[in-house]
C-alpha cells in the first residue's frame, strides 16, 4: 500500500472514530508498526494529525481525546458568515463554468442504476439540474444534504431521491448536523459529488462553517468514487476548516482558467482532471 493510500485511510479512520492507533494502522495497511508511526509523523509534520501515545488523533482536538471527530467538528465553533456569500449571490456567480462543469461531471456517473451521493452548493445544484435534463436511469438512488438539490432532481420526476435529517442553515440551504453527518458515514454509494469553498494543494478542500465541513467531510468519504466540482475561481484559496486533502478525491471537474500548477499536482497525485 503506498503512502498517499495510507493517508486516505489514517484521515478517513480519524473522521469516522476521532483517533487511530498504531497497532490498528499497521494491520489495516499492512506494514510494520515502524511504519506506521513514520507515516504519522510525516503527517504531523503536515499538521494533518497530532500524534499522541500509541496512536494519533485530529489536529483540531487539544486535550482530550474525543470520542467522535464528527460530533466535536459540528460543535467546534458557532457558524459563521463573515467568509461566505449567501446562495442566492453565489447562483449568479460564475454561472457558464458551473454549467460546463456539470456537464463534464455526467460523464463520470456510472451507467445503469446507481446510487449517488451529491453534496450541498451551487455547482452541485447545477449538477442536479444536468442531471433531471439527462434522463438518468429510474432505478438510481440520489442521497443529498441540499435542499436546491432536493428539490431540482424530485422536480424533475425523480423518485429516488433522498433527504438527510438534520438542521437547515438559511445561508446555505444545506442540512448539517450529527445525524446528518452519521448517515452519510454510513452509505458506500457507487459516486459521490463534492463542493468546496476553496482548494489548495497543501491544505485540501475548505469551507467557512465547521458543521458545513463535517458533513461535506462525511460526503466525501461516502462512495466508491469521490468527485470535487469545483470552478477555477475556488482554487488556490483557503477557508477556517479542512474537510478532505486532495488524496481523497478520486477526480476534480473544473474549468478550462484552473492554474496550470495546480493540475500538475493533481496530475503527480493520479487524479483525475476533467476540464470544461
Amino acid at each position: 500500500m503506498r503512502f498517499s493510500e495510507r493517508q486516505e485511510l489514517i484521515e478517513t479512520s480519524l473522521a469516522r472514530d476521532g483517533h487511530v492507533s498504531v497497532p490498528s494502522l499497521a494491520k489495516a495497511c499492512g506494514v510494520a508498526p515502524e511504519t506506521a508511526r513514520r507515516d504519522l509523523a510525516k503527517l504531523e509534520k503536515m499538521g494533518l494529525v497530532r500524534r499522541v501515545h500509541g496512536g494519533a488523533i485530529p489536529p483540531t482536538h487539544e486535550g482530550s481525546e474525543p470520542d467522535s471527530y464528527t460530533a466535536n467538528l459540528v460543535q467546534v465553533a458557532a457558524p459563521s458568515y463573515r467568509e461566505e456569500t449567501a446562495y442566492s449571490d453565489k447562483t449568479q456567480q460564475h454561472v457558464p463554468e458551473k454549467s460546463a462543469i456539470a456537464r463534464a461531471a455526467l460523464e463520470l456517473i456510472p451507467s445503469g442504476p446507481c446510487s449517488i451521493t451529491i453534496d450541498a452548493g451551487t455547482t452541485t445544484a447545477a449538477l442536479a439540474a444536468a442531471l433531471r435534463h439527462s434522463s438518468p436511469d429510474k432505478g438510481s438512488t440520489f442521497v443529498t444534504n441540499s435542499m436546491p438539490v432536493a428539490e431540482i432532481l424530485s422536480g424533475g420526476g425523480l423518485t429516488g431521491v433522498n433527504v438527510v435529517g438534520g438542521n437547515v442553515r438559511p445561508y446555505t440551504r444545506a442540512i448539517v448536523g450529527e445525524a446528518a453527518a452519521r448517515h452519510f458515514y454510513s452509505l458506500r454509494a457507487d459516486i459521490a459529488f463534492i463542493a468546496a469553498n476553496g482548494v489548495t494543494p497543501s491544505h485540501g478542500f475548505s469551507t467557512p462553517d465547521p458543521t458545513e465541513a463535517a458533513v461535506k467531510s462525511a460526503i466525501a468519504r461516502s462512495a466508491k468514487k469521490t468527485v470535487a466540482l469545483v470552478d477555477s475561481s475556488k482554487i488556490g484559496r483557503d477557508f477556517l476548516v479542512t474537510f478532505a486533502q486532495l488524496t481523497t478525491v478520486d477526480a476534480i471537474v473544473t474549468d478550462i482558467h484552473a492554474p496550470r500548477e495546480f493540475l500538475e499536482t493533481c496530475f503527480q497525485y493520479n487524479i483525475k482532471v476533467v476540464t470544461a
